[in-house]
């Protein structure tokens, strides 16, 4: 999926001391509760005020707000619904971005906006204004271009083209290929609503069926693209979405080391997870190599290919997130620099700063993993209490080798492999867990070792559970240590 724009935007420069109903003004100030600290408010520019200059109808209502705040490799995230905001800050120089919602689903950022080197300072107020940007605005029509390929001998292809917006008055539609649909309709593009979509390619038939899931803006008056060549042997990530959702983190049991005590956690957003580890073809596809020790030797009936990629580092599988995401035209969810080598892989250095507002790829945060693992379960294995060759891949069944993703059930979430096959790197730096609840937790401030979960084909039954941490320096390469990845 690609997104060509084909006009400047327009950047909103008026500032508002008091915003029009459901955006948020100046935050009141209150005194730091840590004497060292200072505080930071936010004036936004407020575009309802500029709206003679948007087109008719352009229906801006930005209502909820997400805040990012970033130094030294640190990050900081404030969202609200209305009303106003103050946030208190360490000293120090920082870099702000702010993103505003048609909605609380946060399916479309309707304007946006940033400001570098905000400098707070101790015990002292710091007042600053972002000039929003809008990014997109509905009741308008932009087209949709898409230019497909696929094997001859497939049956029937088609594509469902979804508006996630309630409030763009589109319908679902669904263009079926077989049945004499172009595949190249640059001739003709398709009208559509401004708005955000989702975009179901699947196709039947032939040597293997394959399809594709992508997301995608429809801007006012520009050009939206999808073009693919579906070849066999390859299929990229598909995901399954987690609804957000509190639940019981770790265990207190002594025999699960590091995993105690056990506390409630709770997941605000709802997230995409990728229904399989990451594969050989899908990490060869989007980075050009394959590193994996298990190159052959693969078990009766299974494809190579389809076997987990391993031996990856933590570097690694981050920057194959922000290639993926770059292959599909979404907002890269890092920013990779001081990067050594400077090409080539395997990566063993870099500072990595993550953004959590973007569309684009990136590693689950160990909340979100073990939460998508448990499913709404209990229990030490997502299975119950116990695990069994049927339902996991861990040393007593895996011949000592990975085996093709997919082949053991799912959890009721529809997610594979979450016990065995391959360890999976997560965003997070290994800390203590404490007994306190949390609220979308994304681990330590630093360390020298990030976590990874699940367990691999080489360890005890006991060492798949779902509450089952380990963890080493991002360098790390193994071949049982691969990854999955997640979306908002």
């Amino acid at each position: 999926m690609n997104v060509k724009i084909q006009k400047t935007l327009i950047i909103l420069t008026i500032t508002a001391l008091a915003l029009a109903a459901g955006c948020p003004n100046s935050a009141e100030l209150n005194t730091p509760q840590n004497s060292e600290n200072g505080i930071l408010t936010i004036n936004i520019s407020d575009p309802n005020e500029a709206r003679t200059i948007l087109p008719i109808n352009a229906n801006i209502n930005c209502n909820t707000f997400s805040l990012v705040l970033t130094t030294l490799g640190r990050s900081v995230t404030k969202n609200w619904i209305g009303g106003s905001v103050s946030i208190e800050l360490s000293p120090g120089s920082w870099d702000l971005t702010l993103f505003g919602y048609s909605d609380a689903s946060r399916y479309n950022i309707i304007v946006n906006g940033s400001v570098n080197g905000i400098v707070v300072s101790s015990g002292q107020t710091t007042n600053t204004t972002v000039q929003l940007q809008p990014v997109i605005v509905f009741n308008r029509t932009g087209t949709f271009i898409w230019n497909i390929t696929y094997p001859s001998d497939v049956t029937s292809a088609n594509m469902v083209i979804t508006p996630l917006n309630a409030t763009n008055g589109s319908p679902q539609q669904t263009i079926n290929f077989s049945t004499g649909a172009l595949k190249n309709n640059s001739s003709s593009p398709l009208p559509l609503n401004t708005g955000y979509y989702k975009v179901t390619f699947s196709m039947t038939g032939g040597e293997r069926p394959i399809g594709r899931v992508d997301y995608m803006h429809i801007y006012e008056g520009l050009e939206s693209y999808f073009s693919y060549d579906f070849i066999y042997g390859l299929r990229l990530i598909e995901m399954v979405f987690i609804d957000p959702g509190t639940y019981t983190r770790g265990s207190n049991n002594s025999d699960y080391y590091g995993t105690s005590p056990s506390h409630q956690v709770t997941l605000t957003k709802g997230f995409y997870m990728g229904k399989y580890e990451v594969t050989q073809e899908q990490y060869q596809a989007v980075t050009g190599v394959n590193p994996s020790n298990f190159s052959s030797n693969l078990a009766s009936g299974e494809v190579q290919q389809r076997r987990p990629v391993e031996q990856v580092t933590w570097y690694d599988a981050v920057e194959f997130c922000n290639k993926l995401s770059e292959q599909e035209r979404l907002m890269s969810a890092y920013t990779i620099t001081g990067r050594s080598p400077a090409s080539g892989y395997p990566i063993t250095s870099a500072t990595v700063t993550v953004n959590w507002n973007t569309n684009g790829y990136r590693l689950p945060t160990e909340a979100e993993w073990e939460y998508a693992c448990r499913a709404g379960t209990t229990t030490a294995y997502n299975t119950g209490n116990t695990i069994s060759d049927s339902t996991g891949w861990y040393y007593n069944n895996s011949n000592r080798r990975t085996h093709e993703v997919g082949k053991k059930p799912p959890n009721t979430w529809g997610l594979y492999d979450m016990h065995g096959n391959v360890h999976e790197w997560c965003w997070d730096w290994y800390g203590s867990y404490t007994s306190g609840a949390q609220t979308d937790p994304k681990g330590a401030f630093s360390g020298p070792i990030r976590v990874f979960r699940g367990g691999s084909w080489s360890n005890s039954a006991a060492d798949v559970r779902s509450a089952y941490r380990d963890g080493y320096y991002p360098t790390y390469q193994i071949n049982g240590l691969g990854f999955r990845v997640v979306r908002n």
